[in-house]
Parts: structure tokens; C-alpha cells; sequence
């Protein structure tokens, strides 16, 4: 029987902002993986490591963590399902239970025309408006409201799941180990002017610019395997090598001849 999926209840995706540069490696780290691939400016090379994890951090959570169209469809099931579930209960109480449940609406709305509460003591927010020549009217959420905001949860749920994508299947793609793949090959081939080549075996890289991207990585995490951080190399060369047989355009911007007075 395949796993149900679970709705992602209390995820937030906003990343933290922070004012100070976050410190994912310690020093020692630093110079073992900068003697390990001879980098000599290892200040530098710990900004990169330490901007790269921050990037990564993030990609993590607004991409790679957030909630895919199957756990929004199970969060919205189950919203329709109790909705459905509680609208009916409350249409078929006894008489006596119902009387018992909706018996404060009478204090409420003594409260909402004849008081100048803000507040119910059950959770309503009064709204008032005076009315010229005395009195005044008042809206609160009472037992029509509550009833018909069943049937509008369900509606609501149903029209979301109708506009949710379909799921391509297959495991999602990882945001944030394409950003830290891109971050090591700028670095690699940029700051320290070395190749960026990839060669595979056995669904693992063998070249030095895969082993400083594996090794920096997972010094900082083990989420990846070797596999599926050759598998980005790969894809991140092949859009490096797109981007590169784009036309240059240039654009000569020429002033305007001045008119003749």
C-alpha cells in the first residue's frame, strides 16, 4: 500500500534575514579542505564557503522544503472533509443540543446593539455603525454566518485542488544543491582559474573540480549523494554551456542631432 501523504501543517517559507555573515565552517575546516584543494587565500576561500552554505540554507527552505502540489491537495481534502463533516453535525442536532449550542446568540446580540464592547466573550468582533436619528446597526459573525462558512470552506477547497498542477512524479530537484553546484564551479573556475570538467563512473565524479564540490558540501551537510551532486555538475555544465552559445547583442546608443534653431 503506498504512503499517504501528510499535509505540511506550520511551514514558512520565508528565509531568516540576517545582518550579520553567518558562520557555517569553523577554521579548522576551512584549512583542511583549503590545504586538501591548495587554495592559499583561505580568508577568502571561508567567505565563500560560509556565502555558499547561507544561499544553500535558504534555497532549502522557500524551494526545497516547501509544501508540492500532493501535500496542498491533502491539506485541502482534509479542510473539505471536516467542513463537510461539521456542517452536517450541525444540521442534524437534536433540538434540545442545538437550543444548548446557539443559546448565546441572544447575548451577543445584546451586546453588539446595546453595549459598546469591541467583544464577545465567545471571540466576535463587533462592527457598528450609528444611524441618523438614533440607533444603530451591527454586524458580527453569528449562526448564519457560522453555518454558510461550511459550505464556503468547501467550495473553497474544491476550487483550489481544481487549479493545483498536476504532479509530475519522480523526486523534485533540488534548488539549493543546483546554487551550491554553481556557487563551486564560479569559484573553481573564476577565483581559481581551474577546469571545470566532469567525468563519471559508476554515477560518481572522478575529477578535481566533483571532489572540491563534494567535499566542501559535505563538510557542510549529508543530505546529497555523491550520484546526485555528479547529476548537478552535469546539468549546471550543460546550462553553462547554453547560456555561452547565446548572441551577444550590442547596443550603440547614438545622440540625438540637435535641432537647428
Amino acid at each position: 500500500m503506498p504512503k499517504k501523504t501528510r499535509p505540511m501543517y506550520g511551514f514558512q517559507s520565508r528565509p531568516m534575514l540576517y545582518n550579520e555573515p553567518e558562520t557555517h565552517f569553523d577554521e579548522a575546516t576551512v584549512y583542511r579542505l583549503a590545504d586538501l584543494f591548495e587554495i592559499e587565500d583561505r580568508d577568502d576561500f571561508a567567505k565563500f564557503l560560509n556565502g555558499t552554505a547561507t544561499v544553500y540554507k535558504n534555497h532549502k527552505v522557500t524551494h526545497d522544503d516547501r509544501p508540492r502540489a500532493k501535500h496542498i491537495r491533502a491539506a485541502l481534502t482534509e479542510i473539505e472533509t471536516l467542513a463537510k463533516q461539521l456542517g452536517g453535525k450541525l444540521a442534524k442536532l437534536d433540538e434540545l443540543t442545538e437550543w444548548r449550542l446557539w443559546e448565546p446568540e441572544s447575548q451577543v446580540h445584546h451586546l453588539a446593539y446595546y453595549s459598546d464592547e469591541a467583544e464577545s466573550p465567545y471571540g466576535q468582533w463587533f462592527h457598528r455603525n450609528e444611524l441618523e436619528g438614533g440607533g444603530r446597526s451591527a454586524f458580527y459573525v453569528g449562526r448564519l454566518e457560522i453555518l454558510t462558512a461550511m459550505d464556503v470552506l468547501v467550495n473553497y477547497s474544491k476550487a483550489a485542488k481544481a487549479k493545483l498542477p498536476r504532479e509530475t512524479g519522480g523526486a523534485p530537484t533540488s534548488e539549493a544543491l543546483r546554487m551550491w553546484v554553481s556557487s563551486s564551479a564560479r569559484y573553481w573556475t573564476e577565483t581559481l582559474g581551474r577546469p571545470y570538467t566532469l567525468d563519471i563512473h559508476n554515477g560518481e565524479g572522478t575529477t578535481p573540480a566533483y571532489w572540491f564540490c563534494w567535499e566542501c558540501l559535505s563538510a557542510f551537510t549529508n543530505a546529497h549523494t555523491k550520484r546526485q551532486v555528479a547529476t548537478a555538475m552535469r546539468k549546471v555544465g550543460e546550462d553553462n554551456r547554453r547560456r555561452a552559445k547565446l548572441p551577444t547583442v550590442t547596443v550603440h546608443l547614438q545622440k540625438p542631432t540637435p535641432k537647428k534653431g
